[in-house]
């Protein structure tokens, strides 16, 4: 294996720990996030990962992993041709997904809208509020393919920041962008919220540099002592994270944390190798919430066991992406295409 794919190996192994907590988290038919911790192990479960956010912890990883594919990558798409070919590619990847699930999920989600946490309407009025306002569509866990499009549409500046020779330029915009995050929210009409709170992570994404990742890789107590760092505040902030500000430290020691578990995975398991689900987990994101939502009504209406159905929710919402992605891919291969939607 040459040693420029070696380095990307411990991205992969991020973006399956990300892929795979979303999912756990979206194999929930009870929605416990509130719920006081009785009635069954599953609900316990559930709090926990709740109280301590792991859902939060997954997309500030995502996002910073998004940012850093982009500084990583030798040449750009913006650079070998143009930028609108750029956009034009970003918005074929992230934005068609996001209208074409939302459009499949409507009539259905709107028909079955009793077994439905989401009021759904049959309007044109409903429509558009859905397409446009991400967060309030019927698949509302897709909002972010908008806010990964608006930051990728902002890619080329904020990269030339973060290769700046000057250290105080890079960390200037870094500072402003934590400001921006902890701003007040404007709207949640195309996203916008949502970019403001997470182009912070992805500027740092873009931070981690070639520098930062040899030092960490070659030497195995510094991870480990980054590991323990991170691990530590981790737990203090946590019991204060009520405040914005030390929420967003609480976030990236978060993040601290799946990347150096992530530095170990690859130093001592797939060093040889790269992980199997390590190019599936856009599919993963992509279609698991569909998945987990139809496992959830018909189980729900043929009343199956809460716990079964907990599981049934988890497996079918990793296979059945998988599954797709393969038959996708071997689609692609045999009209002699790549399609930049799943591949």
């Amino acid at each position: 294996m040459n040693k420029k794919k070696k380095k990307y190996t411990y991205i992969s192994i991020m973006q399956i720990i990300s892929a795979l907590l979303i999912l756990l988290l979206h194999s929930n038919p009870d929605n416990v996030s509130s719920v006081v911790m009785s009635k069954g192990w599953y609900r316990i479960f559930y709090f926990i990962l709740y109280q301590i956010r792991v859902d939060h912890i997954a997309l500030v990883v995502f996002m910073g992993i998004s940012g850093m594919l982009c500084t990583l990558s030798s040449t750009n798409l913006w650079e070998r041709k143009s930028y609108l070919e750029y956009v034009k590619r970003r918005a074929l990847r992230l934005l068609l997904p996001y209208i074409v699930i939302n459009i499949l999920l409507y009539l259905p989600k709107a028909l079955l809208n009793d077994y439905m946490q989401a009021d759904t309407q049959l309007s044109v009025k409903f429509f558009l509020n859905m397409i446009t306002n991400p967060r309030s569509g019927v698949s509302a866990n897709l909002w972010f393919l908008p806010t990964l499009f608006w930051l990728s549409v902002m890619s080329p500046i904020l990269q030339k920041i973060a290769k700046y020779e000057k250290l105080w330029v890079r960390y200037t915009f870094m500072a402003l962008f934590v400001l921006i995050h902890c701003l007040p929210d404007v709207t949640n009409t195309l996203a916008l919220n949502d970019v403001k709170k997470y182009l912070m992570f992805y500027y740092l994404g873009m931070l981690i540099n070639k520098q930062i990742i040899d030092f960490s890789y070659t030497q195995i107590r510094y991870i480990l002592l980054l590991l323990g760092c991170g691990l530590i505040g981790f737990v203090i902030t946590l019991y204060f994270h009520d405040n914005l500000f030390v929420d967003t430290i609480y976030l990236c020691f978060g993040g601290i944390v799946v990347f150096t578990l992530s530095l170990l995975l690859e130093r001592f398991f797939y060093e040889n190798k790269e992980p199997y689900l390590g190019d599936k987990t856009m599919s993963i994101y992509l279609l698991s919430f569909p998945v987990t939502t139809a496992i959830d009504i018909i189980f729900g209406v043929l009343g199956i066991n809460t716990i079964i159905t907990v599981i049934c929710m988890f497996l079918f919402g990793l296979c059945i992406p998988v599954i797709i992605h393969i038959l996708f891919n071997r689609f692609c291969e045999k009209i002699g295409r790549k399609l930049p939607v799943l591949a």
